[in-house]
């Protein structure tokens, strides 16, 4: 589905191209684990690169934008990102904790915590910032998660 390189492109509006566009340049919506790009397009619309976890999330993007218009570019990027996390499990997870620990929180991980309250958040932070036996077991958990899931 990806517009560039799917079998299936999907054909964008100029409107929903420059959707696209918007969503696609922001910083970390993107599979920065394996290649290291920090945005899934250029502002013109060109992809960064040709990972397939790109081409997924870009396919994503065009899809829920053409077939999905109502979706806010917000709620677009909380679907990208939770692919983000299934592709990059180990470092969307190690960058959640971080994250959480400085309530400094980087587009793609902010995307996946849109419907999460204040309270919710802040028992969240505490539970990860607590050097209790459970939150050890979770750094050994995340450990053992896999880094990347498919291949470039």
């Amino acid at each position: 589905l990806d517009p560039s390189y799917g079998r299936n492109k999907i054909q964008l509006t100029p409107q929903e191209k420059q959707r696209y566009i918007t969503i696609g340049t922001t910083p970390t919506v993107a599979c920065e684990y394996c290649c290291g790009v920090k945005t899934a397009v250029t502002k013109d619309g060109r992809p960064t690169c040709g990972c397939k976890h790109s081409w997924a999330m870009r396919g994503l993007a065009a899809y829920l934008i053409k077939n999905y218009p109502d979706l806010s570019d917000d709620e677009i990027m909380r679907e990208i990102s939770k692919w983000k996390g299934i592709f990059f499990p180990k470092q969307m997870v190690q960058k959640y904790i971080q994250e959480s620990q400085t309530g400094q929180f980087s587009a793609d991980i902010a995307s996946l915590l849109l419907d999460v309250d204040e309270k919710k958040l802040k028992e969240m932070k505490s539970a990860v910032a607590s050097g209790s036996q459970s939150s050890q077991q979770t750094t050994a958990s995340v450990d053992n998660l896999p880094s990347m899931v498919g291949g470039c």
